[in-house]
């Protein structure tokens, strides 16, 4: 930073103003961070959430998500589940529908729908297929796929699918499942044990059956999107950081760079100029996204 003002502006900061800097705007922000926090909680729709690790003085630390399509909400803590999420305090109130990669955690929280990522699942398939070899996993990726383009071409004039293509949809899905099952079990009889560790297939199997609805929930509900690219799109600027800058020295400055950031997100999603509002925080009266 020192050398970018140097480079462009021909100005010398010190790296303690830079700091300063930092700080100053990291404490302007709560009341916005906060905000943000609470736009999401009281959401009535999809929200996306998800978590990654990161390092802070070293020590792992996990980095939480929640977003939406005009809020992003950033949180370091020192554990990945349940104990960090109702800490975060937003899934512990949230009551719409929670958007999610199938994190164990996420299910422990009962007052809200929840959504299951497609993509992940499209992933899985595509490894069952190449590597176990198994026809009913690209038999189900088609019909994922083939139900995504049905929600694309209709979403404009409703908001789910026809009845008779709702059923249509869940009887194939559900067959695919039951030849899976069989595939499986002919191919991989020993994972059936209950002394065994599951197979990948058949707990992939097993999740399209106990949580079938929450995989089928964005064909009777347009305003749920298809998979979480929402979150992973908002937290891979954060693993960008961490790949060129490496770990953050501190708690303090982990905090500082989350909370800027998210403010950030926030304000690029509604389309208001990053650096006007930047500078806004700086003065009297700065840019709040979530008075909008």
């Amino acid at each position: 930073m020192k050398e970018f003002f140097k480079d462009i502006f021909n100005l010398s900061i010190s790296e303690g103003s830079l700091v300063s800097f930092n700080e100053n705007c990291h404490k302007k922000l709560e009341p916005i961070e906060e905000n943000i926090k609470t736009k999401l909680t009281n959401s009535t729709g999809a929200v996306h959430f998800d978590e990654t690790g990161t390092y802070v003085e070293k020590n792992r630390k996990w980095l939480h998500v929640a977003c939406d399509n005009k809020y992003t909400y950033y949180k370091v803590h020192d554990k990945r589940g349940k104990k960090a999420t109702d800490d975060i305090d937003i899934l512990t109130k949230f009551k719409g529908t929670a958007v999610h990669d199938c994190w164990k955690t996420y299910h422990k929280y009962t007052e809200c729908s929840h959504s299951l990522c497609c993509a992940h699942i499209l992933r899985e398939l595509n490894g069952i297929t190449e590597l176990e070899e198994q026809s009913w996993a690209e038999e189900m990726k088609k019909l994922l796929l083939e139900i995504k383009k049905e929600v694309d071409i209709v979403s404009d004039n409703s908001n789910a699918l026809p009845l008779d293509k709702i059923l249509e949809y869940e009887n194939k899905y559900n067959e695919i499942v039951k030849v899976g099952v069989a595939e499986d079990y002919a191919k991989n009889k020993e994972f059936y044990s209950a002394s065994k560790k599951k197979s990948k297939s058949l707990n992939l199997l097993n999740r399209l059956i106990i949580h079938n609805e929450e995989i089928l929930r964005f064909m009777n509900d347009f305003d749920i999107p298809f998979d979480n690219n929402q979150a992973e799109r908002d937290i891979r600027m954060t693993k960008v950081k961490q790949k060129i800058s490496g770990t953050f020295r501190s708690t303090t400055g982990a905090d500082a760079f989350t909370r800027i950031r998210g403010y950030v997100s926030t304000v690029r999603k509604q389309g208001k100029n990053v650096l006007d509002c930047i500078r806004s925080v700086f003065t009297e009266n700065p840019v709040d996204p979530t008075l909008v």
